[in-house]
């Protein structure tokens, strides 16, 4: 309580986070997306967050977020697109009789 993103997040990610905090405030509308996070300890992270608004019994409105940690399924699938691009590049030097 009484911190905010600036206070644990590197200064331009914290200015992300606080944008897609307003996008979601002045529109009214769920926003989902996926973005980079930095811990504090400088360990770099994928994460793919939804945020959206929630109104109160009072009328109160609150912004709601989850963040799902998907650094491990981005990076396998850069590696299955790298995978795909060698298999490509092999394939094409194969004699066309021997491609069907």
């Amino acid at each position: 309580m009484g911190k905010s993103d600036h206070d644990f997040f590197p200064a331009e990610q914290a200015k992300v986070f606080w944008e897609r905090d307003e996008y979601v405030f002045i529109t009214g509308h769920p926003s989902e997306w996926e973005e980079t996070f930095t811990d504090q300890s400088g360990a770099t992270y994928i994460i793919s967050t939804k945020k959206s608004l929630i109104q109160a019994t009072d009328g109160e409105t609150f912004l709601v977020g989850t963040i799902r940690d998907i650094t491990l399924r981005k990076h396998t699938e850069a590696e299955l697109q790298h995978s795909e691009a060698k298999q490509r590049v092999l394939l094409s030097a194969l004699p066309d009789k021997m491609q069907r």
